[in-house]
């Protein structure tokens, strides 16, 4: 397959900018310090072993638009700087379709 054809695919599969109509939900996710490293200030956290934890974040999350939106734009301008389009196209070319195009 073509470098081109691969990039045409992952545009259409892949969109990652909010420039592509995506937009950019902020999650809740467990505390632990992965995803504490990864969402950082994008999402909220909650511990896994309480549930109602998880339950009443999600639901705060759900019920208060102007906390959402902000974190909305936080994930979107997170997303953008840490995995810009151009390097994450060429990271999933590397992977997927250049080792196709040496068959």
């Amino acid at each position: 397959m073509l470098k081109r054809e691969c990039i045409g695919l992952y545009k259409e599969n892949y969109p990652t900018h909010r420039d592509d109509g995506v937009d950019w939900p902020p999650i809740v996710v467990t505390n632990i310090n992965v995803f504490e490293e990864i969402i950082g200030k994008a999402g909220l956290f909650a511990d896994p072993a309480e549930p109602e934890v998880f339950a009443d974040q999600m639901i705060n999350l759900l019920n208060d638009n102007l906390k959402r939106e902000r974190l909305e734009e936080i994930v979107a301008e997170r997303v953008i700087r840490l995995f810009p389009l151009n390097q994450t196209a060429n990271g999933h070319i590397q992977i997927y379709c250049d080792p196709v195009a040496r068959k």
